[in-house]
């Protein structure tokens, strides 16, 4: 926590110094791009083998189209009750997965949740691995 110069606020949460901010901002939309390909990365990877349309351009599309409302709510984020709309964008996007992994990626309903439900589970291992490993940086 080398990034904030006090200690918890309640009324303030933490104070980033100036010199700092600019750094954080590009980091946290370095991570946010990398995040969305790699959900688009795993709808390939799980996408069957057998499966003749099989497609990176699709996977990339329904990851893409799923991460809008999650990105959107995060521009909400200056008061700290608006973490009930992100949390609303999340179930919505997943739901937006649901619907992607359908119409896009021609995944009949019946393995449609399982789909999004394993490559969701996949997707929250990757990142924690990926938070262990950049925990010094």
């Amino acid at each position: 926590m080398s990034n904030f110069d006090i200690a918890w606020n309640a009324d303030h949460g933490y104070r980033i110094p100036k010199a700092g901010i600019l750094n954080i901002a590009v980091a946290n939309f370095g991570f946010v791009i990398v995040a969305v390909l790699l959900v688009g990365l795993i709808f390939f990877m799980l996408m069957t083998a057998h499966q003749k349309n099989r497609n990176l351009l699709q996977a990339m599309n329904v990851a893409i189209y799923g991460a809008i409302p999650p990105l959107l709510s995060g521009a909400l984020l200056f008061f700290p009750i608006n973490i009930l709309i992100s949390m609303a964008a999340a179930a919505y996007s997943l739901f937006l997965f649901w619907i992607g992994v359908q119409k896009v990626m021609h995944i009949e309903e019946k393995d449609a949740s399982v789909f999004v439900a394993l490559s969701t589970t996949v997707f929250f291992v990757a990142m924690t691995i990926v938070g262990v490993l950049t925990e010094k940086f």
